[in-house]
C-alpha cells in the first residue's frame, strides 16, 4: 500500500497560530521503517495526522491506495477507557479482522491487565495498551507519535522488536515520530527531517550515516541535524 502527500499545506492554529506546515511532497512505501524527528513545534505530529486523515490540508492533495492507515498518539480516548477483552470484542463486530488473539497474546507479553488497562495503568503502560490495539486491527500502515517516550529501557526495547515483527510483512510500512536517536540507529530504515514546517532532509538511513557520522558511531543527535540542515 502506498501514501503520497503532494504539495501539502495546513495551517492548524491553535496555539501555534502563526505555524505553517508545507509545501510537504512525502510517499510512504511498503516495506520501510521512516522515522520522523525534529524539534518540538516541527510540524511532526500535524503530518501524521494528515497521513492519517485525521486533518485535511488547506493545499495539495494525500493519495492513498485501498488499505488501513492506523494512527497511534495524542490523548487516551474514552472508549479506551473500558475493559481490553469488552472493546476487542466490540470493535471485532464491525472489523472482523481484529485479531483478539494476538492482542490477548501481546498484553500478557506485556504485561498489562486486560481487567485494568485503561484508566488505572500507568503512562506507559496505556501508550503500549493503545499501540497493541491498533496492531490488532491490521493496519497496512501504522502511524506512531513518540511510541518509547516514557517508557522504561526494558519496555522500549521490547517494543522496538514487537514493531520489527509487525515489518516482518514486507507489504507493510511503519512511520514513527522521536526524539530519541538510539530508536533511528535500532530500527529505521529512512529518516526524514522536519523543520519548522519544511522537509529539510529526507534519506537512507546508511546515507545519512555515511555522510554525519565517523564509521562506528550512532547517529547524530537531532540538534546536530539540525545545526547541519536547518
Amino acid at each position: 500500500m502506498k501514501l503520497q502527500c503532494e504539495n501539502v499545506m495546513v495551517r492548524p492554529g491553535g496555539v501555534h497560530e502563526d505555524f505553517t506546515l508545507g509545501p510537504v511532497n512525502l510517499e510512504i512505501v511498503p516495506g520501510l521503517i521512516t522515522g520522523l524527528v525534529g524539534r518540538n513545534g516541527s510540524g511532526k505530529t500535524t503530518l501524521l495526522r494528515i497521513l492519517a486523515g485525521r486533518l485535511l490540508p488547506e493545499e495539495g492533495s494525500v493519495h492513498k491506495d485501498k488499505g488501513r492507515v492506523n494512527l497511534v498518539g495524542g490523548p487516551m480516548r474514552d472508549w479506551l477507557l473500558r475493559k481490553p477483552d469488552d472493546l476487542a470484542d466490540a470493535v471485532a463486530l464491525f472489523e472482523p479482522w481484529f485479531d483478539k488473539a494476538f492482542f490477548q497474546k501481546q498484553m500478557a507479553r506485556f504485561g498489562i491487565s486486560r481487567e485494568n488497562a485503561g484508566i488505572y495503568a500507568s503512562s506507559g503502560e496505556q501508550r503500549i495498551y493503545l499501540l497493541l490495539f491498533e496492531l490488532a486491527r491490521k493496519p497496512d500502515i501504522l502511524l506512531l507519535d513518540e511510541p518509547t517516550s516514557g517508557l522504561t529501557p526494558t519496555a522500549r526495547h521490547a517494543v522496538l522488536d514487537l514493531l520489527q515483527e509487525y515489518m516482518k510483512d514486507e507489504n507493510h510500512s511503519l512511520v514513527f515520530s522521536t526524539h530519541i536517536t538510539a530508536d533511528l540507529d535500532r530500527i529505521a530504515d529512512r529518516i526524514v527531517f522536519l523543520d519548522n514546517g519544511q522537509i529539510r532532509f529526507d534519506d537512507e538511513k546508511e546515507a545519512l550515516r555515511e555522510r554525519m557520522a565517523m564509521p562506528g558511531e550512532e547517529l547524530p543527535s537531532i540538534a546536530e541535524m539540525m545545526e547541519r540542515f536547518s
